[in-house]
């Protein structure tokens, strides 16, 4: 008596096997790049947003110095307040970052010793990044005596993003 085997079913649980397999890793694969392709975007994002804070930190280190060294002449702005724009030395920030600097000082009226200090940093005119601190000016005068400038605790302000 001879048992006739059934060649037609060998190796269908090793096929089957093998498809699960090479499916579950094609998966994972996926899942890996997408999930490397959305780290770096986040950390593209911010390193450019740190780039920009760091942009309007030196903006405001330059904003205080520069009323050391000179009269600012102030225009009224049309809410009433005085009003004076400087723009940042572009020698100040990294060669080619493309970054671009404002700096705006305000104050109530001229006899006022606190003026706010506004930095905005952008980039190719994409996403502000705006700090503002208040500082009480004191101008030299003509006994010699040197122009002034003290930060006035708690009134640093982070805007953010814009």
């Amino acid at each position: 008596m001879t048992i006739l085997a059934n060649t037609y079913q060998r190796g269908l649980a090793t096929l089957l096997f093998c498809m699960i397999l090479l499916s579950s890793a094609t998966t994972l694969v996926f899942t890996l790049a997408r999930t490397s392709l959305a780290e770096h975007r986040i950390m593209a994002n911010e390193y450019r947003s740190e780039t920009r804070h760091l942009a309007c930190e030196t903006g405001l280190e330059y904003a205080r110095a520069w009323l050391l060294n000179n009269e600012p002449a102030w225009q009224i702005d049309t809410d009433g307040h005085y009003t004076l724009s400087v723009p940042l030395p572009t020698d100040l920030l990294q060669q080619n970052s493309g970054i671009r600097v404002q700096i705006r000082y305000r104050r109530q009226d001229l006899n006022s010793p606190f003026i706010q200090i506004q930095v905005q940093a952008s980039r190719d005119n994409h996403a502000l990044y705006n700090i503002a601190q208040f500082v009480h000016y004191q101008p030299g005068n003509q006994n010699n005596t040197l122009a002034r400038v003290l930060v006035v605790p708690g009134t640093w302000h982070d805007l953010g993003n814009e």
